[in-house]
């Protein structure tokens, strides 16, 4: 390549690396004007105690230029809004940065360790509530005490059964009756033989009925199969029902 050719590659090169330069530098100063801006809200928003407002904002700021002091506006609006556990990993992350002066180190390093004192007071509270409630940390509810068809069936049935067993009774009674006031051998013979029949009729259906109700009374005390599947808090935390059939 002759020197007057290099010459005119070397002008191009430089012409076009000019107007890249040129191009990107309204883009670097738009995302700086949008992390300033950001800023400047988030700071207004600590000013009047909106702290959950000025952490998005501090985030939004930090996101567009990933600044030290961004970063650290942002743990700070974390902290003071009461969510010290995401302030600690934000306040980790200013200090591992690096560049800082010892007044910002110690300055992160305080806050830390008041949040992890937060942190633990929080959880021995959780752990002291779980055992003073054990019935909050998802224990089962006691089975509802409700008769499926089946029971119902089964009650009904026995009711009935009883009454008849009641009539049969009544009909025993009113045959010996009329067996003790008939005049003859012959006449007292049949009206007491019906009667013990009916007796024991009466005593046959009375029994039926209590197995029938028996068994009522164990599908009551013993709920069937996903019943009552459920889990919820006594205190109005909430609950959850898996299945049920009554």
């Amino acid at each position: 390549m002759s020197p007057r050719v290099a010459a005119v590659v070397l002008a191009l090169a430089g012409a076009i690396h000019a107007g890249r330069a040129g191009a990107q530098a309204p883009a670097i100063e738009a995302t700086v004007d949008s992390a300033s801006d950001h800023f400047s809200r988030g700071a207004t928003f600590a000013q009047q105690r909106d702290y959950e407002s000025a952490s998005r904002e501090f985030e939004a700021s930090y996101k567009f230029d990933p600044s030290k002091d961004a970063l650290f506006a942002w743990a700070q609006a974390e902290r003071l809004r009461g969510n010290c556990r995401r302030a600690i990993e934000l306040y980790r992350q200013f200090l591992q940065g690096g560049g800082l002066t010892d007044a910002q180190s110690e300055a992160a390093k305080l806050n830390v360790s008041r949040c992890e004192r937060v942190v633990e007071e929080e959880d021995a509270l959780a752990a002291k509530y779980a055992v003073a409630n054990p019935s909050a940390v998802a224990a089962p509810v006691p089975p509802s005490r409700r008769l499926s068809v089946l029971g119902w069936t089964l009650l009904g049935a026995s009711a009935a059964t009883f009454g008849s067993a009641g009539v049969f009774y009544y009909l025993a009674r009113s045959d010996e009756q009329s067996a003790t006031d008939s005049g003859s051998y012959e006449d007292y013979e049949p009206r007491i033989v019906r009667a013990r029949n009916k007796m024991r009729i009466a005593a046959g259906l009375a029994g039926a009925g209590v197995l029938l109700g028996g068994g009522a009374l164990l599908q009551y005390l013993w709920p069937l199969p996903g019943q009552a599947n459920a889990w919820a808090d006594p205190h109005g935390g909430g609950g959850l029902l898996i299945a049920g059939r009554f």
